[in-house]
């Protein structure tokens, strides 16, 4: 199965989004910011990233544009629980977002999105 690095500020949507992930037998690395995955970019291989948009210091946008710039093929979902006039999932896939998704999101919609992903 695929390495997923997921980012996301919330603990609660961090840990349902890993155990979801590792229950269907992916090995998933999780952190709380976009500095700390920036490190992680650098230093280890991953298949496929799991990012929120809304995240303080270094957001989700950010962390795509670096994403790209270190690893241009490695696959992103962008996710955001934001909607309405302040909804960046659009934006994402300007960015390099492969697929985006919507939170909160079901156990089937997390892994349509990231088969969607990989698949591509």
């Amino acid at each position: 199965m695929a390495r997923i690095l997921v980012v996301d500020d919330s603990a609660s949507a961090l840990e349902i989004a890993e155990t979801i992930l590792a229950e269907a037998g992916h090995q998933v690395i999780g952190c709380m910011d976009g500095k700390h995955a920036v490190q992680i970019l650098g230093a280890q291989a991953i298949d496929l990233m799991l990012t929120d948009i809304y995240m303080p210091d270094e957001d989700g946008l950010e962390l795509i544009r670096h994403t790209r710039r270190l690893h241009p093929e490695t696959p992103i979902v962008a996710m955001s629980g934001v909607t309405g006039q302040r909804d960046m999932l659009p934006v994402a896939r300007r960015f390099g977002a492969r697929t985006t998704l919507y939170k909160p999101f079901s156990k089937t919609q997390l892994l349509e999105a990231v088969e969607q992903a990989i698949s591509r």
